[in-house]
């Protein structure tokens, strides 16, 4: 079993620089500064501290419990930073995306205010899809209001998440910035208490099986 100076110099201090890695998954993805800052803090004190604990250990040829439990906790805020990379990799893809289709669209909204621009075929498909024996008529223009029942408003989001992808080469949607934060925010938390669940019982059984013997 550790000791009391092994627990409060080794296992607590690493316990609490994950939560603090955890911890900047709440700050808002465009502090760019706070969230590096606080991740690559936490990233090299653990890796300098398990680089202490390795020097002030014997030297064995097998793994023990405090590599595992150091590896475990510099893996975590290795996750955690790697993860925010993706979110700005994300957040930046879709103000690209944002950027082309202002772009891109700038002149069919000319046309529509002049009321002589076609519609395309996804408005009708629109029409279509609203439609179930009893249609309504759809008005196209930007200043008249569009009449739809509850029902077909919830039919319309379907329509528009389906359509979402429309024209690309594959339909395959990258998730949203917002969605993988808070999924990493429960993920990483559930992940490391099942870690603890798993370690320090399986630790305690160790040492009680040793001292029997």
């Amino acid at each position: 079993m550790p000791t009391l100076d092994g627990l409060t110099t080794t296992f607590l201090p690493s316990a609490l620089f994950v939560i603090v890695a955890w911890l900047s998954l709440f700050l808002p993805p465009e502090s760019i500064p706070g969230r590096i800052a606080m991740a690559m803090t936490t990233l090299l004190t653990l890796a300098a501290m398990f680089g202490a604990v390795r020097q002030n250990t014997p030297r064995v040829s097998y793994v023990t419990a405090l590599d595992v439990w150091m590896c475990a906790c510099v893996v975590f805020v290795f996750l955690i930073l790697l993860e925010y990379v993706i979110v700005l990799c994300l957040i930046h893809r879709k103000d690209a995306q944002s950027g082309a289709e202002s772009k891109g669209g700038s002149k069919p909204e000319k046309d529509e205010a002049d009321g002589t621009g076609d519609h395309s075929s996804e408005s009708n498909c629109f029409n279509q899809f609203l439609s179930n024996g009893k249609t309504r008529r759809v008005v196209h223009t930007t200043e008249d209001t569009l009449y739809i029942t509850p029902a077909q408003r919830s039919v319309s989001m379907q329509f528009t998440e389906q359509n979402t992808c429309k024209g690309k080469s594959s339909c395959f949607c990258l998730p949203d910035a917002r969605t993988v934060e808070i999924f990493s925010r429960y993920t990483s938390a559930v992940l490391f208490i099942v870690f603890n669940s798993v370690y320090w019982p399986k630790l305690l059984c160790e040492e009680e099986i040793e001292s029997l013997r």
